[in-house]
């Protein structure tokens, strides 16, 4: 039995590609609701996926845990995981986005479930566009939340910035079976606002990424190439400015500089 909603997906694909600042879509009732307290329900507390996960604890992204090992999810995760993996599901994607052919990253690289603590953080970025086990480009991320009670004074929403990243166009809470899905791509910057839930609840959300052998909007143009995860500091952080400068903006920067070395010795 699916455990998705029914849904129009010709309008949710019509929705996406017309969406403000990058194809991206906001779905609620993702999944059939009783199955969506069943997954809410089987995630652990924050110690307990600190003890089975990773735990992020950087400038940018900080006070989360990451699970990412098939192994150990919960059952309700893995029957999640075995619909969005599914070639009915890599269909029904590539319909809504335009993207075709489509592959699924059954290692969770970078997804997987997810719990974030209160004042944890996630800055606004770009993802990494090239997972090397997959030999693959990343083209689309899909967010699920699991939280069944969430108020808006909570923080936690996931934001959509324009390419400047100098406003935010969207922001979602992570309100239980609401599904974020969005393209990845040089500019598809996006990030989540401080937790300030109180002690004891936790940001709960599990992410899935799709690839292709092509790599569209996600050639790593406007970065050089292949590139890690790219953080970009908000209007109101600027203390972050280069605290948040990514290794490739270093790198670039000193090639650069190198560069004008030699041709001044050249002249």
């Amino acid at each position: 039995m699916s455990v998705l909603n029914d849904h129009d997906w010709e309008q949710i694909g019509r929705d996406f590609k017309s969406a403000d600042p990058f194809p991206s879509i906001c779905i609620d009732n993702f999944l059939k609701p009783e199955f969506a307290n069943l997954l809410a329900a089987s995630y652990p507390d924050y110690l307990n996926a600190k003890n089975i996960g990773r735990e992020f604890s950087s400038v940018n992204e900080k006070l989360k845990v990451q699970v990412t090992d098939p192994a150990i999810f919960p059952d309700p995760v893995s029957k999640l995981c075995e619909t969005l993996g599914s070639e009915e599901f890599l269909q029904t994607l590539s319909k809504v986005s335009g993207i075709q052919n489509l592959k699924w990253d059954p290692n969770f690289t970078g997804g997987g479930m997810h719990i974030t603590r209160p004042a944890g953080i996630l800055d606004v970025h770009v993802d990494f566009n090239f997972e090397k086990k997959l030999n693959l480009y990343r083209r689309l991320n899909i967010l699920i939340y699991l939280n069944p009670v969430w108020e808006q004074d909570w923080g936690g929403e996931v934001e959509l910035w324009d390419r400047e990243v100098k406003g935010c166009k969207q922001a979602f809470l992570p309100l239980l079976n609401r599904c974020v899905l969005f393209a990845t791509s040089d500019f598809s910057f996006h990030g989540v606002t401080a937790v300030k839930a109180p002690d004891g609840i936790t940001r709960n959300s599990l992410a899935a990424y799709y690839y292709t052998e092509d790599a569209g909007d996600n050639a790593g143009e406007v970065w050089g190439g292949n590139h890690s995860t790219i953080f970009r500091a908000r209007p109101s952080e600027k203390g972050k400015k280069y605290l948040s400068m990514p290794l490739e903006r270093i790198k670039r920067k000193c090639q650069r500089w190198l560069g004008k070395i030699k041709s001044k010795l050249k002249n």
